[in-house]
């Protein structure tokens, strides 16, 4: 079984016309009229490269206020993104603001930590796609319940990686069952040497397509270079 991934996440709100970084005060807040035309010239490149071949996602990782969120949200709707990634702060009240003032989809859920707290945005309407995280949201059962809970509610899943490949082989096995999965999350991290020398395993896209594994267990193991470089704790 395949799960493929057809859309390019980006912060267009990060880097100013000479690469440097944007101060977060000048993100949070009011975001000025040039800082939106460099924004639009973004998506518009972006938009025309990708054509009708892949979705857009609007990433602002939590960085942007309500006001400065909504903004966006509504000059970037015109580019038609997937879905618009944490335009604000975790909170159900703030994310549904944004949703009903924008019509755009919000996906939430990275620094969500219990099915308690996701429970509260879906009751509220505040996502419409639900990234939890497997290492952070009280492993496998935890997170198939949060997904489960979600599919109640109509709301699809990308669930959040960001870690090694042992990451992504358990995401991809829990995926596979998931009737309201929406797409696989590749973080250009994973691929780093080092994050790759942790596991025995590396599950890599083809024509953006991962395949799920196969292997024993969730299809991958801890390599010698984690055990060498880990804390071992003796517990009597």
């Amino acid at each position: 079984m395949n799960k493929g991934f057809d859309a390019v996440k980006i912060n267009f709100l990060t880097f100013d016309e000479q690469g440097q970084p944007i101060k977060h005060n000048n993100q949070e807040n009011l975001l000025t009229t040039a800082y939106l035309d460099l924004a639009e010239r973004r998506l518009q490149a972006v938009r025309h490269v990708l054509g009708s071949k892949a979705d857009l996602i609007l990433e602002n990782h939590a960085l942007t206020g309500k006001m400065a969120a909504i903004r966006f949200g509504q000059l970037a709707k015109q580019y038609a993104p997937l879905y618009y990634e944490e335009p604000v702060k975790p909170d159900p009240s703030l994310l549904a603001t944004v949703h009903h003032e924008t019509g755009l989809p919000i996906a939430s859920g990275e620094r969500l930590y219990s099915r308690w707290d996701f429970k509260r945005t879906f009751d509220q309407g505040a996502i419409q796609v639900a990234q939890p995280d497997i290492g952070t949201a009280g492993g496998v059962t935890e997170v198939k319940k949060i997904c489960d809970m979600a599919a109640t509610s109509d709301i699809g899943v990308q669930i959040h990686i960001t870690g090694s490949n042992l990451m992504t082989a358990v995401s991809l096995n829990l995926e596979s069952t998931l009737p309201n999965f929406v797409i696989h999350e590749y973080n250009i991290n994973t691929a780093m040497p080092k994050m790759l020398a942790l596991t025995k395993y590396d599950y890599e896209p083809i024509n953006g397509e991962l395949t799920v594994p196969d292997r024993p267990g969730i299809g991958n193991e801890l390599s010698t270079v984690a055990f060498r470089n880990s804390q071992i704790v003796t517990v009597k």
